[in-house]
């Protein structure tokens, strides 16, 4: 254990904190001595933990990552570098989320989840399990979407929008605020869905 020292994190909270000494014995990122820093976690040089979030057992957090207060990370999951996550967010297990890419406050990702390089998750968000969420991806305030849904590089997802279970978006789909789209459907690439579009599958 290290030695204790004031700190100002980058959410603007003060409080005690202490560097993080790596499974390799180097000296990590600098960690809130409220947080919960389970066994065998990596927290790079530059990186920060703010109070009582909880990093499970075997983490990964790259270099010049932020960690905002109480939030929730699974055992397993690897944060690349210059990642932020927001105050009350819950990153699930054995998940990936890319360099450089933003999760707002109170959002919720599921396990198994892979999020690229560059992409951004707005505040109140819901990201299901099992997901893929490609590089330079926008996902807005507000939005869910489900489990086992898949979307290419560059898509953008308006605020407050709906994205059922299974749901393809192809490159560069673009859906506008408070849409809904059904489970298990195929959007393709370049597709624009209107501000308040209700799509779903026909019946047979």
């Amino acid at each position: 254990m290290t030695e204790t020292f004031d700190y100002g994190f980058p959410n603007g909270l003060k409080g005690k904190a202490r560097y993080h000494i790596n499974p390799d014995l180097s000296q990590g990122g600098i960690v809130a001595v409220s947080a919960t820093i389970r066994t065998g976690v990596f927290i790079g040089p530059l990186a920060t933990v703010a109070g009582y979030s909880h990093i499970g057992e075997g983490v990964f957090v790259g270099n010049n990552s932020h960690i905002g207060k109480s939030v929730f990370i699974g055992e397993g999951t690897v944060i690349k570098e210059g990642v932020f996550v927001g105050n009350n967010s819950h990153i699930g297990e054995i998940m990936f989320v890319g360099n450089n890419s933003h999760i707002g406050k109170s959002v919720f990702v599921g396990e198994g989840t892979v999020i690229k390089e560059g992409v951004f998750v707005g505040n109140n968000s819901h990201i299901g399990e099992i997901m893929f969420v490609g590089e330079d991806t926008v996902i807005k305030e507000g939005v869910f979407v489900g489990n086992n849904s898949h979307m290419e590089k560059g898509v953008f997802v308006g605020n407050n929008s709906h994205i059922g279970e299974g749901v393809y978006l192809g490159k560069g789909v673009c859906v506008g605020n408070n849409a809904h789209i059904g489970e298990g459907l195929d959007i393709g690439i370049y597709t624009q869905i209107d501000e308040g579009a209700f799509i779903r599958k026909r019946r047979s």
